[in-house]
């Protein structure tokens, strides 16, 4: 029969402990945008790149009257010379406030996001230094701000992206920016500070 000695059993109960002040002690957090995730990648030259992406949040209490929000989002990328890109999004919001709000669901396009995307250094096979690209970003106040849909300012935002693959199917990216002017926000989520934000993903 295997007995465990003193040394084994005082690892088991510092494990233990550690968890418990773990579970104990953790806090919930609340997170909003802005998530940087772009990739270094182009589109090549005289071709189109069509993105949909859907996002449905359910909102934080400051944000009430407003309680969840559908994002549905809609971006063309073009390939103007080799190595840049121009792209347009434009997003479809939805908003649901609560009973006793007029409007109860405001609904149409939000601001839209201009960009230049130039890719600079490619990765190549064998080589451990990451591509790397460069964006910016102009949002257009186009959403309605009366309904939340718009922030009413313009938004001038560059971001840096570094990209590695760490296998055939598995790449490591990561995002640095700075929002120079305006503020995050997309319908009722973001930062609705104005003035300047370092962002990272």
């Amino acid at each position: 029969m295997y007995s465990p000695n003193k040394q084994e059993t005082g690892s088991v109960f510092r494990l233990l402990g550690t968890s418990l002040c773990f579970f104990l002690f953790c806090l919930s957090t609340h997170g909003q945008q802005p998530f940087s995730t772009d990739d270094a990648d182009v589109t090549p030259k005289g071709h189109f790149h069509f993105e949909f992406s859907n996002q449905f949040d359910w909102l934080q209490r400051s944000s009430f009257p407003s309680l969840r929000q559908n994002t549905a989002d809609f971006e063309l990328d073009y390939g103007l010379v080799k190595n840049l890109e121009v792209g347009i999004e434009s997003p479809w919001l939805t908003i649901f406030n609560a009973d006793v709000t007029i409007p109860r669901r405001p609904n149409g396009i939000g601001d839209t996001n201009v960009s230049l995307k130039y890719n600079f250094l490619a990765e190549r096979e064998g080589s451990r230094r990451p591509a790397m690209a460069i964006a910016f970003n102009l949002e257009l106040p186009t959403g309605d701000t009366s309904d939340q849909l718009g922030s009413g300012l313009a938004d001038y935002y560059m971001n840096g992206i570094l990209q590695k693959s760490l296998s055939r199917k598995t790449k490591l990216r990561l995002n640095g920016g700075i929002l120079f002017s305006g503020n995050t926000t997309t319908g009722a989520i973001g930062i609705k500070t104005r003035g300047t934000v370092l962002t990272g993903g």
